[in-house]
């Protein structure tokens, strides 16, 4: 079991993955990262609920990943961004909405692919939000 950032997901991680500490700026507080340019090297957690983000970085070192949700391929992600000698911290890397109300896996993979104008195929990950939903009802 893994703490990311305050909150227990579960993580398991597979491959070689690097662990930094930074301040969040906006509350003080520490946010740990994880990251790896290991083809292969995962992530993964079970959440219950109808959605989930991913949370991590887009930097000029950024590269590919695979998403599956549920064991099945969900999308090809790409964490390449930089834009005015700047990147991106605490961007949503990857998201999905609308599942069935239960238990879901995520699992995201490093490709090792990148951009040519990537200086390398790092994936940094810092967190997940889980959406639910609740039956409100009918109020009279």
């Amino acid at each position: 079991s893994d703490d990311r950032n305050g909150v227990d997901l579960g993580w398991e991680v597979s491959g070689n993955w690097k662990e930094s500490t930074r301040k969040d700026w906006t509350t003080g507080g520490d946010i740990t990262t994880l990251n790896s340019d290991e083809k292969n090297a995962s992530i993964s957690f079970t959440f219950t609920g109808t959605g989930v983000v991913l949370i991590g970085d887009w930097t000029q070192d950024g590269g590919k990943a695979d998403v599956y949700i549920d064991g099945n391929m969900h999308r090809k992600i790409d964490a390449y961004y930089w834009w005015a000698n700047e990147g991106k911290e605490g961007s949503f890397l990857w998201h999905i909405l609308g599942l069935e109300p239960g238990e879901h896996t995520v699992k995201l993979v490093v490709l090792d692919e990148k951009k040519d104008e990537a200086t390398g195929s790092n994936i940094y990950v810092t967190g997940a939000a889980v959406f639910t939903s609740i039956d409100k009802g009918i109020v009279l």
